[in-house]
């Protein structure tokens, strides 16, 4: 008599085949990432400014990955945040002009903010996110080029890079500047808190 194997032999064996086929996959792509971040991280140390210009330039690298040249992945969320966002960029470029910095944007007041909205084909509560996520980089950008020019290790991952930030920034950044950061914390925490009730 003939032993039969059941589905799930079959399928304990083609684990057995493809699960390290998978892992090594895994692995080789976890690789790239942390390449492609340690690169990054050492362009954004070397710049000598920060300003719209270089922000977007970052953008740029972040749509010119190898994702978005084969078709069907350039549709992926990641991707179309990247290049919307980069697009916006663009615009603010050309209106505040690529060396604007992010104390001239901190000086933009509500009306400022509503033109370059206008300009910009976005909502106003955009524009104050795009402003945030620029000056958010600036504060990366500060961390990362201190330690470019004092010859420290830059970060190879982005945890590291999150300590590093949570570690030196404050170092770095004037009273005020951790002032302003304090009240937006502060008001994102009562806005998070209200939209919950």
């Amino acid at each position: 008599m003939v032993q039969q194997r059941s589905f799930s032999d079959n399928k304990g064996i083609l684990s057995s085949i493809t699960d390290p086929i998978k892992n090594t996959f895994a692995k080789r792509q976890e690789r790239k990432r942390e390449e492609k971040t340690m690169e990054q991280m050492k362009k954004l140390a070397q710049l000598e400014t920060w300003n719209l210009s270089a922000f977007a330039g970052q953008m740029e690298e972040a749509t010119s990955d190898w994702k978005t040249k084969i078709p069907g992945l350039s549709n992926l969320e990641q991707v179309k945040l990247a290049k919307e966002t980069k697009r916006v960029l663009d615009l603010m470029i050309s209106t505040l002009g690529a060396n604007t910095s992010p104390e001239d944007m901190r000086k933009l007041g509500r009306k400022d903010k509503l033109k370059l909205a206008v300009a910009c084909e976005i909502p106003s509560s955009d524009i104050n996110q795009m402003i945030e996520q620029f000056e958010n980089m600036e504060v990366m950008h500060s961390v990362l080029r201190n330690q470019y020019q004092k010859g420290k290790k830059i970060p190879s991952t982005e945890k590291e890079a999150r300590a590093l930030v949570m570690r030196e920034a404050p170092k770095l950044m004037s009273k005020e500047r951790k002032r302003e950061l304090g009240v937006r914390h502060a008001k994102a925490k009562l806005g998070g808190a209200m939209s919950r009730r």
